[in-house]
């Protein structure tokens, strides 16, 4: 019960956040009179508002939804039902473990074919999650680094990470639309010649429109990479809760280690930031990365009580 309300309040969440992001797109156009003037062209600016909500919002909850169907095709993962194997047996007790431990319903486990260590967990809630994980990490970690692991995977569906990410997603998407909407009706309105100010703008309205998206969609996307990052030191304190400090740092550790052949799941952008290990880049670069450096992870996590 305490799931499922939690649940419910990050989709009030996700409504209240669109209406704030109308309301304040709706100021900006009139406090800068871009507004008015695009109401003597004729164009509803309202409509054009309302209309990115249910862009972002319907987007981000098609995607939260999808996420675990679209995460098993493009990674291959094979559920296990019945463990055919001593390493299927150990991960399925692994997990059976952690969460009695933690109070989490058990999810569906999962392998996925790689030469990678890595994992990730993707399901839009406790009772329908997926943890997999990749048949190098099974080969390769020891029982100590699998648990830290899949404690790690299992903090990422405690804390809601895939809901609260794909929330932020459809806000993005709902700001950059309308920005790109409105710049592009105003400069597109500005250049056309008298013949051809019809609504729309043609083609020099879409160029337009699709280029401020190619521009502001990945500045706005900053906050995104920048929660991704907070989640993930997050998750590495919530297993070190759930099965050990010790255990947590076994698994950094061992990915750092072997940090050439890590990569993200083949999921989509949302399962690749609840992987154990994704994309890191130092420098500004890893400012679009949704992982912290490895090294910075344990360090936060050797200072943590």
């Amino acid at each position: 019960m305490s799931s499922l309300f939690s649940y419910g309040k990050r989709f009030l969440l996700m409504i209240l956040t669109n209406v704030a992001i109308m309301v304040v797109a709706s100021f900006i156009l009139q406090a800068t009179g871009l507004a008015g003037w695009l109401a003597d062209k004729g164009v509803p600016m309202a409509g054009v508002v309302a209309w990115g909500v249910v862009i972002g919002f319907v987007g981000s909850f098609v995607s939260i939804l999808m996420s675990k169907s679209l995460a098993k095709r493009s990674a291959g993962v094979q559920v296990i039902t019945t463990p055919r194997s001593d390493l299927e047996v150990k991960l399925m007790k692994i997990t059976e473990r952690l969460c009695l431990k933690s109070g989490l319903p058990l999810p569906e486990v999962g392998i996925f074919e790689s030469s990678a260590i890595n994992a990730f967990a993707t399901g839009w809630r406790p009772s329908s999650a997926l943890v997999a994980v990749s048949t190098a990490m099974l080969r390769e970690m020891t029982d100590e680094e699998i648990e830290g692991v899949i404690a790690h995977e299992l903090a990422h569906i405690q804390n809601g990470d895939m809901v609260t990410l794909g929330l932020i997603q459809g806000c993005i998407n709902t700001f950059v639309y309308i920005i790109a909407y409105a710049a592009a009706i105003a400069i597109s309105r500005g250049m056309a010649s008298d013949d051809d100010r019809h609504y729309g703008g043609g083609m020099l309205f879409h160029s337009i429109f699709y280029g401020v998206q190619m521009v502001v969609g990945p500045l706005a996307s900053l906050v995104y990479f920048g929660f991704s990052r907070w989640r993930e030191y997050r998750a590495d304190a919530g297993a070190a809760r759930m099965a050990g400090k010790q255990q947590m740092l076994a698994a950094l550790q061992k990915l750092q280690t072997t940090y050439g052949r890590v990569s993200g799941s083949r999921g989509n952008q949302q399962t690749a930031a609840l992987s154990i290990s994704g994309l890191s880049r130092l420098g500004l670069a890893n400012l679009f990365s949704t992982h912290p450096p490895l090294e910075k992870r344990i360090a936060a996590l050797q200072k943590m009580v």
